[in-house]
C-alpha cells in the first residue's frame, strides 16, 4: 500500500486539528451553530486551500527524512514546458492552426504568451547555430540540453507543417526596416543623420522605436536575448564610424549651459544669466531648463537625476558671482517693469508701454507679462497672488499719464462679452421669477 495519504485522510486529520479543546466540566456546554465553520486556534492560518486536481506529471517523494510522509515536488521548467506543449495542442486541435494570440490563455495556461517567449528562444537559437536536431552544440552534453533540443524539435515539426510561424507576418526584416530609415534619412537631413525620435514613423513603420531597439541590442552584444548578427552590427558600426548614428544618448546639458552663457552675453552684457521661466532662446525653452537646475540645485525635485559635481560646480560659480540666484528674489516683478519701461523708450521714445500681447523682448514673453497685470489690475484674477501697494501704485501712475491702457482692446472685447452674457442671464432670471 502506498504510503502516501488520501486526500480525505489528510482532510480528515486537518479539521480534526482544527477543533477546539474541550471545555471543562464548570463551563455548560453550548450547541454549536449551524452551517458555521469550525473556530480555529489563535495563529493558525486562514488560508482556504483549494481542491486541484492531480497532475500525471508531477512526483511524489516518500521522504525517508519525513518519517514516511509523502511530499509533492513542484513541477520543474521541463514538465511545465510539457504542460503548456499540450494546453498549445488541445486548443489548436479544432483550429487551422496553433498560432495562440499573445492574450490567449487556455485551461489556466497562459499559452500565448508562452508562445512568443518559444518563438524567441529559436530564433536565438538560429542565430547561435544551435537550432540543429543532431547531437552537437553547445548544450549537447547536458540533461537540460537535450530537452531545449526536444522542445525545439517539437515545435519545429509544427513549423514544417505549415500550423505556426516563427515569425510574424506582418514582421518585416531586418535590412527593409534599415533601408526605410536610410530613405528617411535622406530625406529628412540629406543622409547626414540617421536618429530618428522614438516616435518618428515613417511609411507606416515605427522606425523610431526599431532604432531604439538596435541601440539596445547593440550595447548588450551577445548577452542580448536576441544578439544582432554580424552584417547588421557591421551596418551599424560603419553608421557609428562615420557619425550618423549614435548609440548613447549624447549629453545635452552642456550645449544648453553654453547656449545660457551665450543669452547672457547678448542680452545683458554678462550682468546676469537669470533667464525668464518663459524664455525661449535660438528654438530651445531655455527659461525652463534654468529652472530645473536651480531646483536640482536645491534639492527640491525627485524626478531628475543627481546634479553631476562638475555641473553643480559651474552654476555654483555663478551663484558665488551674483549672476544667476537660486531662490526667485522679490525684485522680479521690478526687472520686468523696467523692462517694459525700457521696451517703450526703445520703441517709440516713452510716448507710451502698451507691448502687444504676443510680442517678446529681450527673450522675455513682456506682452504676455502685461497682459497678466492687467487681468490683476482689473480685479479678474483672484488666485493670483495680490499687488504690493508700490507696484499698484507704478502701473497707475503710467495710466493717469495715458501711457498705458488699462485693457488691451482684446480683453476689453471679452469684458464686454462676459458681461452681456452676464446681462442677458439676469434677464432671463427675472423673468423666470416673474413667470
Amino acid at each position: 500500500m502506498s504510503s502516501c495519504k488520501t486526500v480525505d485522510a489528510v482532510a480528515s486529520q486537518m479539521t480534526t486539528e482544527n477543533q477546539p479543546t474541550a471545555l471543562s466540566d464548570a463551563t455548560p456546554a453550548r450547541a454549536p451553530k449551524r452551517n458555521m465553520p469550525a473556530p480555529r486556534r489563535r495563529g493558525a492560518s486562514t488560508t482556504t486551500t483549494a481542491t486541484k486536481k492531480p497532475n500525471p506529471t508531477s512526483t511524489v517523494d516518500a521522504g525517508a527524512n519525513t518519517g514516511g510522509a509523502a511530499t509533492a515536488t513542484p513541477l520543474n521548467a521541463i514538465e511545465s514546458w510539457r504542460e503548456h506543449y499540450d494546453a498549445l495542442l488541445r486548443w489548436g486541435a479544432s483550429r487551422a492552426d496553433y498560432n495562440a494570440p499573445a492574450s490567449c490563455a487556455h485551461e489556466g495556461y497562459a499559452i500565448g504568451r508562452w508562445l512568443n517567449g518559444q518563438r524567441n528562444r529559436i530564433r536565438s537559437a538560429m542565430d547561435h547555430g544551435l537550432d540543429d536536431a543532431d547531437e552537437g552544440g553547445e548544450d549537447a552534453g547536458s540533461k537540460s540540453g537535450g530537452a531545449q533540443r526536444e522542445q525545439r524539435r517539437l515545435l519545429r515539426e509544427l513549423v514544417a507543417e505549415g500550423k505556426l510561424w516563427l515569425e510574424s507576418p506582418e514582421r518585416m526584416a531586418w535590412e527593409d526596416v534599415y533601408d526605410r530609415v536610410e530613405r528617411w534619412a535622406k530625406r529628412k537631413n540629406g543622409g547626414k543623420d540617421w536618429n530618428p525620435h522614438h516616435t518618428e514613423t515613417f511609411e507606416g513603420v515605427k522606425i523610431g522605436a526599431w532604432m531604439t531597439t538596435q541601440r539596445t541590442r547593440y550595447k548588450a552584444g551577445d548577452k542580448c536575448r536576441t544578439p544582432l548578427k554580424p552584417d547588421q552590427r557591421a551596418k551599424m558600426d560603419a553608421l557609428v564610424r562615420a557619425g550618423k548614428l549614435w548609440i548613447e544618448r549624447q549629453e545635452v546639458w552642456t550645449p544648453k549651459y553654453e547656449l545660457l552663457m551665450r543669452w547672457g552675453r547678448e542680452n545683458t552684457g554678462g550682468a546676469h544669466y537669470n533667464a525668464p521661466y518663459d524664455c525661449v532662446y535660438k528654438g530651445t525653452r531655455l527659461g525652463t531648463w534654468l529652472n530645473t537646475q536651480r531646483q536640482r540645485m536645491r534639492g527640491d525635485t525627485s524626478k531628475s537625476t543627481d546634479m553631476p559635481a562638475e555641473h553643480r560646480a559651474k552654476l555654483q560659480a555663478l551663484v558665488d558671482a551674483n549672476k544667476l540666484w537660486l531662490s526667485q528674489p522679490d525684485d522680479l516683478w521690478r526687472q520686468k517693469y523696467d523692462l517694459l519701461l525700457r521696451w517703450g523708450e526703445e520703441k517709440n521714445g516713452g510716448e507710451h508701454y502698451n507691448i502687444p500681447q504676443a510680442e517678446e523682448y529681450q527673450s522675455v514673453r513682456l506682452g504676455a507679462w502685461l497682459g497678466t497685470q492687467r487681468q490683476r489690475l482689473a480685479g479678474r484674477m483672484q488666485k493670483s497672488r495680490p499687488f504690493e501697494p508700490e507696484q499698484r501704485k507704478l502701473l497707475e501712475r503710467l495710466i493717469d499719464q495715458g501711457k498705458l491702457k488699462p485693457l488691451s482692446t482684446r480683453q476689453k472685447r471679452q469684458s464686454s462679452e462676459e458681461a452681456s452674457r452676464g446681462g442677458a442671464g439676469a434677464r432671463r432670471d427675472a423673468k423666470r421669477s416673474r413667470a
